[in-house]
Order: C-alpha cells, then sequence, then structure tokens
C-alpha cells in the first residue's frame, strides 16, 4: 500500500463508506514499522497526510511524522520568505497567510503527538495559545512594548516545552488513544 491508497481509504472514510476503525487499521498498516516507514513516506506524503488530517484529533503521531511535517512547515516558510522578500520587502502577506493555514494542521498533528505521550489533547494549548497572540500581533501593530515582551516570553517558554515534549519517546505497544506505529 503507498500514499495513493491511504488517501483512497481516507476518501471513503469522510463519505462514510469505510468506519473509522477501518481507516485507523489501514493507516497502521500502512505505517507499520514505526519510523522507518514513516521515513520511507517521504516528507512530501507525510506533509499532505497531516494536512488532510487537520481535524483528527483521535489516534497518535509518532516523532517522525510530527519532524517531518514540521521540517516541511520550515522548508515552505523559508520558500515564502525569500519570495516575499524579491516581491517587495515589505511585503510578508504570503507569510501572514501560511501561518494562518497552519495553524489547524499543526493543531492537529500536535494532539496526536502528545496522545502518543499519553497525554490529555489539552496540553496542545502550550501550541495553541503563543500562536493565537501571534495572530494578535500579526494583525495590529499598535500593541505596547510590553505585551510585545510578554508574547516573546509566551513563545520562548512554550517553545522549550513543546522541543521538549515533542522530542519525548511515545508509548510503546497501546494506551488510551490507540496503538503506537
Amino acid at each position: 500500500m503507498d500514499a495513493n491508497d491511504l488517501e483512497a481509504f481516507f476518501k471513503l472514510k469522510e463519505k462514510g463508506i469505510i468506519t473509522e476503525e477501518e481507516f485507523e487499521a489501514k493507516k497502521r498498516e500502512f505505517l507499520k514499522g514505526g519510523a522507518d516507514k514513516a521515513a520511507s513516506l517521504g516528507i512530501i506524503d507525510n506533509y499532505v497526510y497531516c494536512v488532510q488530517n487537520s481535524f483528527n484529533m483521535k489516534g497518535r503521531a509518532n516523532r517522525p511524522e510530527f519532524w517531518f511535517f514540521f521540517l516541511a512547515n520550515v522548508i515552505i516558510f523559508f520558500i515564502l520568505l525569500v519570495i516575499s522578500a524579491l516581491l517587495d520587502s515589505q511585503s510578508l502577506f504570503l507569510l501572514q497567510l501560511f501561518q494562518i493555514f497552519q495553524i489547524l494542521p499543526t493543531y492537529g498533528v500536535v494532539v496526536r503527538r502528545f496522545h502518543d505521550l499519553n497525554m490529555e489533547a489539552g496540553w496542545a494549548s502550550v501550541y495553541l495559545g503563543p500562536s493565537i497572540l501571534n495572530l494578535m500581533t500579526m494583525f495590529n501593530q499598535s500593541y505596547s512594548d510590553e505585551f510585545i515582551i510578554f508574547t516573546l516570553l509566551i513563545n520562548l517558554i512554550c517553545g522549550v516545552l513543546l522541543i521538549i515534549f515533542m522530542c519525548t519517546k511515545g508509548d510503546d505497544g497501546e494506551n488510551r488513544f490507540g496503538k503506537a506505529k
């Protein structure tokens, strides 16, 4: 089975032709082998999978799934940064649009990553809180210096926490959120 087959099963699930459990079984089969299989997915297939599962707050995401998605986001961000610089040094519209677009897919993979650590989805607020603050400052430039410093501190603290959690090995075997990949 390849990424196209998995995408076809995802569409069948969305149409109600197969159940969530059947799709999860196919996904586990596809991702069988943990890190080795995730690495064979490739960065683009993994990115597309995470974007397609933006609203999927069930199941688990292993470290390679999260980090390949993160790497793809960084690459896209820098490509858009270069394009923005070439078009107009004052225009960051493409970057802002991309940041807005990435909030839900990133939140979904972060929730599933916390599930892999056998932690509740509420821990994903470590990502969501700073994202909301960043959006606020992105579209309103009239905040005080104190608010900007507060936002930077929150981003730093939450960023360090996220790195620690996202690097932590998930539970082996099954936990309350499903089986390991």
